[in-house]
């Protein structure tokens, strides 16, 4: 869940996700809620950009994001780290929960 106390009605948020084990890739299994844009299916870099409450919803949304390990017959663990940016001045405080 993103978080921002001092969200504004035209904030925009963009929220990335990494995957560092190489080979290991994101599927976006679901179409795109209305009001997010996602970027990167496929790739080991994901974006989620768009109002606080939208990318929200999205990140709650059961089956909203997978990934796809770098052979099927990986044992090890798949490691990922996240970012969140705003677009406007207001942001204070951003969290992501899982």
């Amino acid at each position: 869940r993103v978080i921002d106390p001092d969200a504004g009605p035209l904030d925009n948020y963009l929220v990335t996700l990494n995957l560092d084990t190489p080979g290991a890739t994101f599927v976006v299994p679901g179409c795109p809620m209305s009001g997010v844009s996602v970027s990167g299916a496929g790739t080991a870099t994901l974006t989620v950009s768009g109002g606080l409450a939208a990318v929200t919803n999205f990140f709650n949304q059961a089956g909203a994001l997978g990934f796809v390990a770098p052979s099927p017959f990986y044992s090890g663990l798949v490691a990922a780290r996240g970012s969140v940016t705003s677009s406007t001045p207001s942001l204070s405080l951003a969290v992501i929960r899982s």
